[in-house]
C-alpha cells in the first residue's frame, strides 16, 4: 500500500510537472506574425505604395509547394523568398559579388526591406522602420533580424568614356523573424518613423534635364536641390505626346536624381515633338513638363541623285563625254610614250 501510494503520488506529480510544462510553455509562448497577414499588409509599405501610385503594380503571394514568397512585379515573379511560420529568409551567399548583379541585389534589399516593414505593420507598428543607428551584427535570438553584407567597389567608364565608380555593401544574407515579442524589442531600440521630420519625400519635386537629341533618342538626367534628407533619392521619368496628355513611365527603372545618371528614351519617332516630366520615388508631385523635339532623319542619296550630278540637264552626256575624252589622250600618250622607248631601245 505504502509503494502504491508513493508510485500514485509520483505519478500525480509527474502529471501535474508535465501540465504545469505545457501550460507554462504555451502560457509565454510568443505570438507570431502570420504569413497571411503579412501579405494582406504588404500593399501598404513605402514602397510598395510608390510604386503603385506611379501606374506600376507589386503584390506578394505565397507558393506552398516550396515555401516561397514570391514578389509579383507587373504580373511577373521579380523576387522570391524562403518562409516558415518563425521567418522570412533571403539567402544568397553562395553568389559571386560583380557589378553586373548588383542591381539586382538593390531589388531582393527593396523587396526584403517591403517585407520587413509589412511585419511591423502586422505587429502595430506602422509608419515604422529601423533607424541607422542599428548594428549590423544585432543578435537575432534578441531582435529577430540578421544582415550579412560584402563590401564592393568598382571601377568603369560610360558611353562618353567618362569614369563611373560604384560602391557599397552587397547584401548576402537576410533573415527576419515574425515573433512579435523580438519585434517589440526591436522597436524599442531601433524603431523610428518613416517620417523622421526631415525634408518629406512628398514636398520634393525634382527637376528634368534633357541632351544628346538624336532622330530617334533622347537622353535625361534628374535632380534635386535642396534636399536635407540622409537617404538618396531616385527619380523616374514619364513621357507624354501632348502636355496634358497621360504620361506613362520610359521604364521600370529608377535613375539617382543626381544630375549626372542618365536614361535613354529610345525608339523615338524623327522629327517629332514629346513631353516628359519626372517624380522622385515615393513622391506625389511631378515637375513641369519640359518639351523636347526629335531631329529630322537624315535624307538618303538615291541613284537618281548620282546620276544628275553626271548628267547635267544642260549638257546631257557631255561632262562624261570629256571626261572619256580626257582619259583617252592619256591612255594615249601613255601608249605613244611606250613605243618611243621599245624603238628607242
Amino acid at each position: 500500500m505504502i509503494l502504491l501510494s508513493m508510485v500514485g503520488g509520483s505519478v500525480k506529480k509527474l502529471i501535474w510537472i508535465f501540465v504545469f510544462m505545457f501550460v507554462g510553455v504555451n502560457g509565454v509562448k510568443a505570438e507570431s506574425v502570420s504569413i497571411d497577414d503579412l501579405i494582406s499588409n504588404f500593399d501598404k509599405t513605402e514602397l510598395v505604395k510608390a510604386y503603385n501610385q506611379i501606374g506600376s503594380s507589386i503584390s506578394l503571394t505565397k507558393d506552398e509547394s516550396n515555401n516561397k514568397l514570391n514578389v509579383i512585379f507587373d504580373e511577373e515573379v521579380s523576387g522570391s523568398y524562403s518562409y516558415t511560420d518563425e521567418y522570412v529568409e533571403y539567402d544568397n551567399r553562395d553568389v559571386e559579388v560583380t557589378e553586373e548583379n548588383c542591381m539586382g541585389n538593390l531589388s531582393d534589399i527593396l523587396y526584403m526591406v517591403s517585407i520587413m516593414e509589412s511585419i511591423f505593420i502586422s505587429s502595430g507598428y506602422e509608419g515604422k522602420t529601423i533607424s541607422d543607428d542599428m548594428p549590423v551584427d544585432i543578435s537575432y535570438d534578441e531582435y529577430g533580424i540578421v544582415i550579412e553584407t560584402e563590401p564592393y567597389s568598382f571601377e568603369s567608364t560610360d558611353e562618353d568614356g567618362g569614369a563611373v565608380s560604384s560602391s557599397g555593401n552587397y547584401v548576402k544574407y537576410m533573415k527576419i523573424s515574425l515573433d512579435k515579442t523580438k519585434i517589440d524589442k526591436l522597436m524599442a531600440d531601433y524603431g523610428e518613423n518613416t517620417d523622421d521630420g526631415s525634408q518629406g519625400l512628398v514636398d520634393i519635386i525634382p527637376s528634368i534635364k534633357y541632351s544628346d537629341i538624336t532622330s530617334n533618342s533622347i537622353s535625361f538626367t534628374t535632380l534635386v536641390d535642396g534636399y536635407t534628407g540622409d537617404d538618396a533619392l531616385y527619380c523616374m521619368v514619364f513621357r507624354s505626346d501632348s502636355i496634358d496628355g497621360e504620361y506613362v513611365p520610359l521604364s521600370d527603372v529608377y535613375v539617382s536624381c543626381n544630375g549626372d545618371d542618365k536614361i535613354i528614351d529610345s525608339d523615338l519617332k524623327s522629327n517629332t515633338t514629346y513631353f516628359y516630366k519626372t517624380k522622385v520615388l515615393g513622391g506625389i508631385d511631378f515637375s513641369d513638363a519640359v518639351s523636347v523635339k526629335t531631329l529630322a532623319a537624315a535624307k538618303k542619296t538615291t541613284n537618281t541623285t548620282s546620276k544628275e550630278k553626271i548628267d547635267n540637264p544642260k549638257t546631257g552626256n557631255l561632262g562624261l563625254m570629256m571626261v572619256m575624252f580626257i582619259m583617252s589622250l592619256s591612255m594615249f600618250g601613255i601608249l605613244c610614250n611606250r613605243i618611243k622607248n621599245n624603238n628607242m631601245g
